[in-house]
């Protein structure tokens, strides 16, 4: 909404300006005057907006809890998000997200290759009230750690099995109240953008404990957001694997668990990055 906003603002303020003589229009070439006007008020609104952001999550306190994500962060997080993913020319595909059933509650894991990939899966995921396990990392860069504290946002020390295991009793605690947990099992980014890195298998004890189904999600192509060009639209791919329901996983070891969820997203990854090469690629392998 606030990004249809800004774009009616900012061909509102040039029409005006070019109407009653401020950036007259006398020849053909003068067109470039309303042009800039335009580009000028739509960076500036967002711009604004960022200020704005940055001024307020001032007062943000780290240290407090939070027991629900805050719905003013959330909102702030969606605006902030369709724009960077608007002005990025992203086009996101999904394929099986008719095997979500709305209004359950879910434990979603995924591969991680981007930064960009949270905010691919919170615009995707925007229905489902979910909460991100993060590095400690992501809550130290400024605006960023704060807002998504507010959002609910839960750090995980994985140098430190006492914390962790905090932490997975905390995000169980919220899946059983209704908020569905987001992890990415690699524990990192996946550099060589390619296949899975070894699973991290201890982020699945929040799912025995919650007792709750579990959809897997594999991300593709995410990894070309940064090769930004303003003509050049970037397909994502986000594609959701068959739920694990508890009762088909109950009786399965963490590992073991975790061995079954990585085998499934790997097969489909494989199978997305062989779909997506070009016939010259196809025939250097060959």
């Amino acid at each position: 909404m606030m990004l249809w906003l800004d774009l009616a603002f900012s061909v509102a303020l040039a029409f005006v300006l070019a109407f009653f003589g401020v950036t007259p229009v006398n020849a053909w070439y003068d067109f470039y005057k309303p042009l800039l006007v335009f580009l000028g008020a739509f960076v500036g609104f967002f711009a604004a907006w960022l200020l704005f952001a940055f001024i307020i999550t001032r007062f943000v306190s780290k240290n407090k809890p939070v027991e629900k994500p805050n719905k003013f962060y959330v909102w702030l997080f969606n605006f902030l998000d369709k724009f960077i993913l608007t002005i990025c020319n992203v086009r996101i595909k999904l394929n099986g997200f008719e095997k979500l059933e709305k209004g359950r509650t879910y434990f979603f894991v995924c591969n991680h290759r981007s930064d960009f990939d949270n905010m691919i899966l919170a615009s995707v995921l925007k229905k489902f009230n979910v909460i991100m396990i993060s590095k400690p990392e992501n809550f130290k860069i400024p605006m960023v750690g704060e807002i998504i504290h507010k959002m609910g946002y839960m750090p995980v020390n994985r140098e430190n099995d006492r914390e962790a295991l905090k932490t997975i009793i905390i995000a169980a605690h919220k899946m059983n109240e209704g908020q569905s947990v987001l992890a990415c099992p690699e524990g990192t980014r996946n550099l060589e953008n390619t296949g899975l890195l070894p699973f991290k298998n201890g982020v699945f004890k929040i799912a025995y404990k919650a007792k709750a189904p579990i959809s897997a999600i594999c991300l593709s192509g995410t990894e070309n957001i940064r090769k930004y060009s303003p003509f050049k639209i970037r397909k994502i791919y986000v594609d959701f694997l068959d739920v694990f329901e508890y009762e088909d996983y109950c009786d399965l070891k963490t590992s073991e668990l975790g061995e079954k969820v990585r085998e499934e997203m790997l097969e489909k990854i494989n199978e997305r990055e062989q779909k997506g090469k070009t016939w010259k690629e196809h025939l250097s392998a060959a």
